[in-house]
């Protein structure tokens, strides 16, 4: 008895406290099978998303505050750990660059208010019936949507320190006041 006591105090430092909440499940579940195939073949399976608030209504089409958003988006993308950043702004870049003729030089924000509201109501207006940018902007304008992917980090604790230390260091020091305090929000937040 006192043998076995011996080793499994010995073994206590082996273990590892991880919500790696994909590997909870065994390895013959379609579930799992598709977890590992898309973090494998695809992008990655945990998520996480930021709303950036702009200050106020109909405020995201301030120029300061989309190239923060779009600087923060850039700073999100060239963490190791990320895979893939969705933002809004890359679509008003995309836009801005269509308007000019596919100009790969004008791939970039537009720079006056009126005109960075004018492409967002031509993109709301171009999009199929029964659809709208509710997903990426919130109803009154006043805050995006940024969604960061990440590969397979080593379960969900890892994302929740990158999260904290990176992004919350990054806001704190570069974001606008209406920015800073933003916390990320989805299921590896959850579970870390």
């Amino acid at each position: 008895m006192g043998a076995t006591a011996l080793a499994l105090s010995l073994s206590i430092t082996q273990l590892e406290i991880n919500d790696h909440y994909i590997k909870c499940f065994d390895e013959s579940l379609p579930i799992r099978q598709a977890s590992d195939f898309t973090t494998e073949h695809l992008t990655g399976v945990f998520n996480v998303t930021y709303s950036l608030d702009a200050g106020g209504s109909q405020d995201v089409s301030d120029p300061e505050y989309l190239s923060t958003v779009d600087v923060f988006a850039d700073y999100l993308e060239s963490r190791p750990s990320v895979v893939h950043v969705k933002s809004f702004t890359r679509t008003l870049k995309r836009l801005n660059m269509n308007l000019h003729e596919d100009d790969p030089a004008e791939y970039r924000l537009p720079d006056a208010r009126e005109l960075a509201a004018q492409y967002l109501l031509l993109y709301e207006l171009s999009l199929p019936y029964g659809l709208d940018v509710n997903d990426q902007i919130d109803i009154d304008k006043s805050s995006l949507r940024i969604d960061v992917t990440f590969g397979d980090p080593d379960g969900n604790v890892a994302v929740i320190e990158a999260e904290d230390r990176l992004a919350q260091a990054w806001l704190a020091e570069n974001a606008t006041p209406s920015m800073q305090g933003t916390r990320a929000t989805g299921v590896p937040v959850m579970f870390g």
